[in-house]
């Protein structure tokens, strides 16, 4: 049986497959698998699998009737024979020492969960900032489940190495075609916890390189109407799991701006791209800002003195303010500013501001 299984959803993938293909078969760590689940393609990419699995023994490959990326990572979990498992998509890089690295570390630290970092190609230097910079690695607990969430490494589950058979006794939820990355690593990270054994070996290298935004059909490019409401599940959901983790106060009130932030450019994201006539993407827009669960989230920050630059303006339902203050933070605007400024020494200057 091999080490490692690599499991690798596929649809309507021909334009990428062959390049990802290639850095599979570079792997320097040769006891490997590779699962390729076709998800119902209608181009080329039946044959390119085919042909990929004659060329290599190694190279398994399914056919299931187009049911969504979930359900096909989870029929590669269930054909999984590897130890460890290492999910890959089908328009991603793996570096040539990635499946090296990864078991390298896991025997090094054969109690945690083995994370790395990622490449985003030429915007590294922007996406990652002085992170990028880091080296080595370092060692966390579920405690940190907010701070690698806000640093971008724990939503996704294609940057990390799993156990194949505690991976199987979760499974990625098919009703939800937006976060249900994040969902299976919550699931994951409880069900270490309840195993005590929720400690996480981060290293500060990049083992893969993050390729989706090369085409215009990934979901992240497009408009999802009920955006909003599914990332208000998913942070309900990613709150309750850091409150049961024990997440330092600190940590959660810098998690709370987050989530307001991006509640905030899913109303802007109303306004720009919802395919209703403009009043009634008004009061749509203005609907969502009026909220419970956003009512709710700015209660918690209230009650915390969790400051805000968005806080006052979806405090008061101020809907112009709030996108032009959008505008101004993404021009650099000193409008941005002073409008931040001016929110919290209204609000008496010992609210808690990061």
């Amino acid at each position: 049986m091999p080490r490692l299984s690599i499991v690798t959803p596929v649809y309507n993938a021909a334009k990428t497959l062959e390049q990802t293909a290639a850095t599979v078969l570079a792997q320097t760590f040769p006891d490997w698998e590779w699962i390729l689940v076709d998800n119902g393609s209608t181009d080329e990419t039946p044959h390119l699998c085919q042909d990929l699995a004659g060329k290599d023994a190694r190279i398994r490959v399914f056919r299931i009737s187009s049911q969504g990326v979930s359900l096909a990572r989870n029929e590669g979990m269930a054909q999984a024979r590897g130890e460890y498992l290492l999910f890959l998509d089908a328009d991603d890089l793996l570096e040539p020492s990635a499946a090296a690295r990864a078991l390298e570390l896991q025997e090094k630290y054969p109690d945690r969960w083995i994370l790395w970092r990622y490449s985003v190609g030429a915007a590294d230097r922007a996406f990652w900032g002085e992170e990028l910079d880091t080296e080595g690695v370092t060692l966390h607990t579920g405690a940190d489940l907010a701070y690698l969430y806000r640093k971008c490494v724990f939503s996704m589950p294609w940057n990390k190495l799993y156990r194949t058979a505690l991976a199987r006794e979760i499974s990625f939820d098919p009703a939800y075609s937006l976060g249900e990355d994040l969902l299976y690593c919550l699931d994951y990270l409880e069900l270490l916890h309840r195993r005590g054994e929720d400690k996480i070996c981060l290293a500060h290298e990049s083992l893969i390189q993050y390729l989706c935004t090369v085409s215009g059909d990934t979901l992240s490019s497009k408009y999802l109407p009920d955006y909003l409401p599914l990332w208000q599940h998913h942070f309900d959901r990613l709150n309750g799991c850091c409150q049961a983790l024990g997440v330092p106060r600190e940590e959660m009130l810098s998690l709370y701006r987050q989530e307001l932030l991006v509640m905030v450019r899913g109303i802007r994201d109303i306004l720009a791209r919802d395919p209703l006539d403009p009043k009634k993407r008004i009061k749509k827009a203005r609907d969502a800002l009026a909220g419970s669960w956003i009512k709710r989230l700015c209660k918690t920050m209230k009650q915390e003195k969790c400051y805000s630059p968005y806080y006052l303006p979806v405090k008061l339902q101020l809907l112009w303010i709030l996108c032009r203050m959008q505008y101004w933070q993404s021009e650099n605007s000193p409008w941005f500013g002073k409008l931040d400024w001016g929110g919290y020494y209204l609000l008496g200057k010992d609210w808690n501001r990061e």
